[in-house]
């Protein structure tokens, strides 16, 4: 379970410091090629989190079957 955890937390720390960090650059004047490049992190960061989500479920529902 510990591992689990630990998943969970490290992908919700990624997600609120990517948050913090590209929140005004959306609206700030940024070149085009440095918007492309944020929203490839936005979209693997979020791709990132869905992972750790499906592996925690999957963990979960393991450990579930092997104490029955």
């Amino acid at each position: 379970m510990t591992d689990i955890k630990l998943m969970v937390d490290a992908a919700r720390q990624l997600n609120q410091t990517w948050k913090m960090s590209s929140n005004d650059l959306e609206t700030g004047n940024i070149p085009n090629d440095v918007y492309n490049a944020l929203c490839e992190v936005d979209e693997a960061v979020t791709n990132l989190i869905d992972k750790v989500g499906e592996a925690t479920k999957i963990i979960t529902l393991s450990s579930i079957y092997k104490s029955v």
